[in-house]
């Protein structure tokens, strides 16, 4: 079967790439801390998500084990928000993206482990390329060392988080139903923070 990308999928792409810019131009903007942004971004988030599963009158009923599992994986998602925004706030936008495009060998690594299935030695060989150019950042930029810092943690957080809900959604989760309870562990982290 032949895979053909539509003008709606560039479109998504597209659409996505400039919702992440978009996010980082607004994290530099807004004066309140990060640890104030990723509250109100999750609280937002879980109570938007809550609202539209029951006005779709969705299951969001899960068990007990799966409640843990993305309340925890919550926690990692406030952590890469917290950092993300934090390294934002100490460098600035392009660094900061730049830097987070590291999730990229992240995932390459951690989605064998997780998976269980053969490293693709061509995903490892454009997370280096991508290594490389921040190490280029590096040598000009070292008055945002520790933006980059930040960065490298919250392309972390993400690329584990983003690996965990792939294991969610192939053992039947609903990514709606997910992204909700990690919303809801986001916002229980930082509120005991």
């Amino acid at each position: 079967m032949e895979n053909k990308a539509t003008f709606q999928d560039y479109f998504k792409l597209h659409a996505v790439i400039f919702v992440w810019g978009f996010t980082g131009i607004l994290g530099k903007l807004i004066s309140i801390p990060s640890v104030s942004i990723v509250w109100y971004r999750t609280l937002i988030a879980f109570v938007s998500l809550f609202l539209f599963l029951l006005l779709k009158k969705k299951n969001w009923i899960i068990d007990k084990k799966q409640l843990l599992h993305y309340l925890g994986t919550g926690i990692i998602v406030a952590l890469h928000w917290y950092f993300f925004f934090e390294a934002l706030k100490v460098s600035t936008v392009s660094v900061t993206l730049a830097t987070l495009a590291s999730a990229t060998l992240f995932t390459s690594i951690l989605e064998p482990i997780f998976f269980k299935k053969k490293i693709v030695t061509y995903e490892i060989l454009f997370g280096l390329i991508v290594i490389a150019g921040l190490m280029l950042i590096f040598q000009f930029e070292t008055k945002y060392h520790l933006g980059i810092i930040y960065s490298l943690i919250s392309a972390f957080c993400a690329s584990l988080f983003t690996t965990l809900n792939g294991i969610f959604v192939s053992r039947g989760g609903a990514p709606i139903t997910i992204t909700m309870y990690e919303m809801l562990g986001s916002v229980v982290t930082i509120s005991f923070y």
